[in-house]
Parts: C-alpha cells; sequence; structure tokens
C-alpha cells in the first residue's frame, strides 16, 4: 500500500511541475509576428541612439515609440512582455527567434546602404 501512495505522489508531483515549467502565457505572440515586432523596436532604438536624444528625452521618446509599434502590431504591453519572458525562458526559441530578427536587419541594412550609394534620380521621383 504505501509503495502505491508513494508512486501516486511522485506522478502527482512529476505532473504539477511540468505544469509549472509549461507557462506558455494565453495570448502568446507568435514566433513570426514577435519577429517582426523586435525587428520594429531595435529600428526605434537604432533611431533614438542615432539621433543622439538625451537621457530623459531617450526614455520617454523610445516609449512613445514603443508604444506606436505596439498598436501597429495590435497587441499590449502586457502581451509583449509575458511573451518576451516566455520566449527568453525557452533559450533555443529564443535563439531561432533573434536568428530571424538578424537576418532581417543585415537585409535592411544592406538595402540602406545601396541606397545610399545610388540615390534615386530626380526623374524616378
Amino acid at each position: 500500500m504505501k509503495m502505491r501512495n508513494l508512486i501516486f505522489l511522485s506522478l502527482a508531483l512529476f505532473i504539477s511541475s511540468c505544469s509549472l515549467f509549461s507557462n506558455k502565457p494565453k495570448d502568446l505572440i507568435d514566433e513570426e509576428e514577435l519577429v517582426n515586432v523586435l525587428v520594429d523596436i531595435h529600428i526605434a532604438d537604432a533611431v533614438v541612439s542615432i539621433k543622439g536624444y538625451r537621457v530623459i528625452q531617450d526614455s520617454l521618446t523610445i516609449s512613445l515609440f514603443y508604444d506606436d509599434i505596439m498598436k501597429k502590431h495590435n497587441i499590449s504591453r502586457k502581451q509583449f512582455d509575458e511573451t518576451i519572458k516566455y520566449y527568453s525562458e525557452n533559450v533555443s526559441k529564443y535563439d531561432r527567434i533573434y536568428e530571424q530578427i538578424l537576418e532581417i536587419l543585415s537585409k535592411k541594412q544592406k538595402q540602406f546602404n545601396e541606397e545610399e550609394l545610388n540615390p534615386p534620380k530626380k526623374e524616378d521621383l
């Protein structure tokens, strides 16, 4: 009888521990959309950095950029924060997301550099 109780208790602990680790938020932003959101966030961070805003203005400006990004992607700040927390606890998924982000940002940088070297002609505008 004690052995069966021990097995039952062990099984119950195992199941409950599994549910503790699967803390997937109900409003989780899917990976593809999260990539797009984070690309926009990194671009906003770069704009603020390049513009050289002062620290107080910087935090206000970036907050406004983030609010606009959240609206653009139709997500809430809470949903974003919970999604980031979830993916940061799942390192392999987070790495995969950031590989995609880096690829997109690299392409955008290359496109920007090409446009800087070859600006459109007046007749093309």
